[in-house]
């Protein structure tokens, strides 16, 4: 049997130790757990359109745009190199404009997370 030590759990402040395969203790990992399942039920036909990011045609889509760009970021002004793939127009579950191309720009994790606190309030929003 092999013998897998213990981590502190992830969370800040927290002195528990992590349950094995998960970043976090009992108390937390419940709490995040209890989290999702209530994004989930609050918007059900938002947490459907959400899977489509684990699909093959997003990846593909994903890698084309970030090849097409150079990795480059399209903020005007920014040096950073593009990590992010934004949908310009939020496709709000529009399949035709979540595998649209043209929608599709290459951002910077800094200013892919700035536009969508300006737009959607933040993550999850």
């Amino acid at each position: 049997m092999v013998h897998v030590p213990k981590r502190p759990c992830t969370t800040p402040g927290c002195r528990e130790f992590s349950q094995p395969g998960s970043s976090k203790c009992v108390v937390h990992e419940t709490q995040r757990r209890q989290q999702v399942e209530a994004r989930r039920a609050a918007d059900p036909e938002k947490a459907r359109y959400r899977r489509w990011y684990k699909l093959r045609i997003w990846y593909a889509r994903r890698h084309d745009c970030l090849k097409a760009a150079l990795f480059r970021c399209a903020t005007p002004g920014c040096l950073e190199r593009a990590t992010d793939v934004d949908h310009i127009k939020p496709h709000q579950g529009n399949w035709d404009l979540f595998v649209d191309r043209n929608n599709l720009q290459a951002l910077c994790k800094r200013c892919h997370s700035r536009k969508t606190v300006r737009e959607d309030g933040g993550f999850g929003g």
